[in-house]
């Protein structure tokens, strides 16, 4: 039996002066019980863009993220930026299965979207390194290895990734790409059904 392949050295993520880091989720991890429960110590900062991106539904049945097409100037990515102390991050290191080459983290550049605090727990922290000239900031994310698409698990986008986006008010048009991969199936725990409430996002007129 061959010897385990070593994972690439993680990029160090910029800290700010409490010693946290940000971290911009876009799939399950929006959802508030399920970071409570992966990483209790992380506190939302503020929802944000990922521009030049998109989402996609993986052969392993779950969202990732990936580079637009340069030809698709309005590509975007859209979430949440949490603060993670040194222990959430390891800990997300391990759901995101980085060790066993499923994800990598990685560092993107993301923009504020919008400046209303969101609903719930925040905490009273510091920024987590400097914003550059047009308001953007460095966080760290999670990507897939496998570029390879696929169709959604049963009840992941129905319980753990639609609820937050609708509470969070997403774009009309960006919630129903998500919805437009469903399959049918309900299996998940029920405490996924029950996002906490708090608009975050203002939806465009023209897309309500």
């Amino acid at each position: 039996m061959g010897a385990r392949p070593v994972p690439p050295a993680l990029p160090a993520p910029p800290a700010g002066p409490d010693g946290r880091v940000r971290y911009f989720a876009y799939g399950s991890n929006l959802h508030r019980p399920q970071m409570a429960a992966l990483a209790p110590s992380a506190v939302v900062e503020t929802p944000a863009r990922l521009t030049g991106w998109e989402l996609f539904v993986t052969n392993d049945g779950v969202l990732s993220i990936r580079p637009a097409a340069a030809a698709d100037p309005t590509a975007e990515v859209l979430g949440l930026v949490w603060r993670c102390t040194p222990a959430d991050l390891a800990t997300l290191d391990r759901f995101e299965a980085v060790d066993e080459g499923l994800y990598v983290r990685t560092l993107v550049t993301v923009t504020v979207t919008d400046t209303a605090e969101p609903a719930g727990p925040t905490g009273a922290v510091g920024p987590a390194g400097p914003a550059d000239a047009t308001g953007g900031f460095e966080a760290v994310v999670y990507t897939a290895v496998s570029g390879r698409e696929g169709r959604p698990r049963p009840g992941y986008l129905e319980l753990s990734v639609l609820p937050p986006m609708r509470e969070l008010g997403f774009p009309a048009g960006y919630v129903g790409q998500v919805e437009s991969w469903l399959v049918a199936g309900t299996a998940g725990p029920a405490w996924l059904a029950t996002p906490e409430p708090g608009a975050v996002f203002t939806t465009p007129p023209d897309q309500a």
